[in-house]
């Protein structure tokens, strides 16, 4: 029988979805439920419940099966999942795809780094009509023609620093890899996707997205030894707390063959605040601003970096224009609202709570309840207003790592070091009672678990006092940044 027509005879008739294209893969490449199931070292009746639709492997099991498959196929890989039926079948049978249209024009060779920066930002129209998108200059070097434009939409949904955006960066990566499968920085950059993203994902999410992101990071690294992406993404895989120099170890080695990697140099500032070297994260953002153009994510960021490092008078004109630019964006929003609380114009802030019409989307309103809390007492300094805050802040702190992060400002500033220093030791250690996984509420979907905890927050100016608390010396010694900052002979700027 020949190829397609034994494809077309293993076709299932209706489900389109897991099941039907693991049956698929089983009739064309003969593998029986048996042998599957002791390949892939799972119980026969998973296997066959698997293939039926009637559940979906997760996390390591997926990836097993992709190896298994990739054995016997080898253009398979953990995307071709997502393929249409046909064109999944293709791949099973190491067909080459279908010609639906004459090869493309010259045009649609790689687009080298130089000409992306000499076209600036922009379209440029192609023979033929088809548009070729020069804007944001990320760093990539040889972009095909044909992934260009889904490049630059990824670059910008990972600018945007929510779980919105990263999981559309993660699906225009999917996409550039299934369409370029031999652009090497389409796979690396589809793994460092995935990494950033695992570390604001459930517990269960987290897992899975890691084992694609070590899939994708693979195939970048076979394609091309030496792609920075792939030990960058692997490196933020680990946990955030203790694994601070790893990191960096990675991100400056990427950015000694890629120096003006917009990505590279938004991950080494973020980077360096969490460890304190805040005047070296502003620098690393002006450098992406320089090679990217803004993005929310680089105009919030900036704005504590500056705010941090004691530059009052450019943080306030950074987080103006960022607040022109992105009014309602969460980070944005967010950080106005603290630089204002925080930097004597308390009353600013209680406005900006107030006004529902200019705040942020998709919060529950109970949260912003805290906030006007907050604003209130720092505006009338009264003790029953701080009292009554101070109690809205202590009950958030358990349900979510956002609500402690702010609890922890509020009371250092307030000189409530004893409860600051309580909720540090939950929120880090798991001392005293346990805060919840989740960041703020279930309805914003975004999770913080213990050990990829933020530490950023402790070297902005609201932690002052806590900062020159002995306790403090404890802390950063327990949560490992004493270490960090031993291994890497650069202390936090306000240690020097």
């Amino acid at each position: 029988m020949l190829a397609n027509e034994a494809r077309e005879s293993a076709m299932p008739e209706t489900d389109d979805g897991f099941g039907a294209r693991l049956s698929l893969a089983m009739k064309l490449l003969n593998i029986s439920h048996g042998a599957l199931a002791s390949a892939a070292r799972a119980d026969k009746s998973l296997v066959s419940r698997w293939a039926r639709g009637m559940t979906t492997p997760r996390g390591p099991y997926l990836a097993v099966l992709t190896e298994i498959i990739h054995a016997r196929a080898p253009r398979f890989t953990q995307l071709t999942w997502d393929l249409p039926l046909d064109e999944f079948a293709r791949v099973i049978s190491d067909e080459a795809p279908t010609a639906v249209a004459p090869p493309p024009p010259a045009a649609a060779a790689p687009v080298s780094r130089r000409v992306l920066i000499a076209a600036g930002a922009g379209a440029v129209v192609l023979g033929g009509g088809a548009w070729l998108w020069l804007g944001r200059k990320s760093g990539d070097r040889d972009v095909p023609a044909s992934v260009a434009p889904l490049m630059v939409q990824a670059q910008a949904a990972l600018g945007q620093m929510t779980v919105e955006g990263d999981s559309q960066a993660v699906g225009l990566y999917r996409k550039v890899a299934v369409t370029a499968p031999d652009y090497a920085d389409g796979w690396g950059a589809l793994a460092y996707a995935y990494a950033t993203a695992s570390h604001s994902r459930s517990a269960a999410e987290a897992v899975e997205m890691a084992v694609r992101a070590r899939d994708a990071a693979g195939h970048a690294s076979a394609l091309d030894p030496g792609n920075p992406y792939a030990p960058v993404a692997l490196a933020l895989l680990q946990p955030r707390l203790g694994h601070w120099r790893e990191v960096e170890t990675a991100l400056r080695s990427a950015l000694a063959k890629r120096p003006d990697h917009e990505e590279f140099l938004a991950a080494l500032g973020i980077l360096m605040m969490q460890v304190g070297r805040v005047r070296e994260a502003a620098a690393a953002f002006d450098r992406a601003l320089g090679r990217g153009g803004p993005s929310p994510r680089l105009a919030f960021l900036r704005s504590i970096a500056l705010w941090s490092g004691g530059r009052l008078d450019e943080a306030d004109r950074a987080i103006a224009e960022a607040a022109a630019l992105y009014p309602t964006h969460v980070g944005v929003w967010f950080t106005r609202f603290n630089m204002l609380l925080y930097g004597g114009r308390a009353s600013e802030a209680l406005a900006i709570a107030n006004d529902a019409s200019r705040r942020p989307s998709g919060i529950p309103e109970a949260g912003f309840e805290i906030n006007i809390a907050e604003a209130t007492a720092m505006a009338s300094r009264a003790p029953a207003d701080v009292d009554k805050a101070m109690r809205l802040y202590l009950a958030a702190a358990r349900t979510g790592a956002g609500h402690a992060q702010n609890a922890i400002f509020f009371a250092s500033a307030n000189g409530r070091l004893d409860e600051a220093f309580a909720i540090a030791g939950a929120l880090f250690l798991g001392q005293g009672f346990e805060v919840g996984d989740v960041r703020f509420s279930s309805v914003q979907g975004s999770y913080t678990r213990r050990a990829d905890r933020h530490t950023y927050f402790l070297f902005e100016p609201p932690v002052t006092a806590m900062r020159a608390d002995p306790r403090f010396e404890k802390l950063v010694a327990d949560i490992g940044l004493a270490r960090y900052w031993q291994s890497a002979g650069a202390k936090a700027d306000d240690r020097k």
